[in-house]
Parts: structure tokens; sequence; C-alpha cells
């Protein structure tokens, strides 16, 4: 069929660990998931930093599941962090796997501002990160969808999703 999604790649840029969507598609070989988030080593008494998953090491056998863990930095991660792992990581990986559908799990509290993530990313960051994926030529102008799934500060994830909308 001429609108069959046959590949499709799942990128979750939100501060938490796209723990669920791993679970669900680990070992797909059809569905490429991508996670970016914080991670914060300290086990003792517990975990810090929900969900205290998705190490780089745990990664599918067949390469469908690829986790980029940030360990927290004063200041947090920004745009040049984020423009870096997509130049050098995300979008190679993503033109190899071809996908003819892109979701990417939106989550904004990596944003600038939000008291929870502690990133840094601006409206300009996310926008770049669309961008790109937008240029995936096996898209074919179509198959992108953007679900938003939140943030903790309503300022910085306003002005992020716009500049997302713009894009």
């Amino acid at each position: 069929a001429t609108g069959a999604v046959t590949r499709a790649l799942v990128l979750d840029w939100d501060v938490h660990h796209g723990d669920g969507t791993q679970a669900i598609f680990y070992n797909d070989p059809d569905t490429l998931t991508i996670s970016l988030h914080r991670f914060v080593v300290q086990l003792v008494p517990e975990p810090s930093y929900y969900p205290s998953a998705g190490l780089p090491t745990h990664c599918a056998t067949d390469g469908s599941n690829v986790n980029v863990a940030f360990t927290h930095a004063d200041g947090g991660f920004g745009d040049v962090d984020y423009a870096a792992i997509f130049d050098h990581l995300v979008m190679p990986i993503a033109e190899s796997f071809g996908p003819d559908l892109v979701v990417v799990s939106a989550g904004f509290d990596s944003a600038r501002g939000d008291p929870l993530g502690g990133f840094d990313v601006t409206p300009a960051g996310y926008a770049y990160m669309l961008g790109q994926l937008r240029r995936l030529p096996t898209l074919r102008g179509r198959g992108l969808l953007l679900t938003v799934e939140g943030g903790y500060n309503q300022e910085s994830q306003a002005d992020a999703l716009e500049a997302c909308l713009r894009t």
C-alpha cells in the first residue's frame, strides 16, 4: 500500500528516559527508538532521578534501541550539546535506518527555565532538532508526528512548542 508505514523512528527528547517506549519496541527491527535523557548515577539510598533507567549500554542487540544518557551538569545541557548529539549520533543513525514515519515524544522539561529538568534547551534548539528530522529523505514530505508530553514551566513549554510548530 502506498501510505503504509513500514519503518518508524520514535525519538524521545523528554528529560526522562523513555522506558515505556523502549519496553514496547525493544528488539523490533521495524521500529527504532532513541531516547535523549538525564541520567543520575546515585543508587543509595535509592535512585535520585526518575526513572533511573536508560544507560547507553542498555540497547537492543539489533540496534533498534539507542539510549543517550546525559549526566547532569551544573546549568544543564543545552542547544550546543543537543545539536552535537543530533549531528553526530541521532541523524546518522536515523538516516541509516530510513524511517517513513517519525514520532517525536516531545516533552519540554529539558527546556531552559524548567524547574524539574534542570537543562537549558531553548526554543531554537528544539526547532533545530525537529528541522533535522524533517530533512530525512525517506519521509518524502510526510510522516512526522509531534506528541506533546509536557514540561513543568508553562511559558517554556509554550515557547518551545511554538518554535517547533513554526519549523
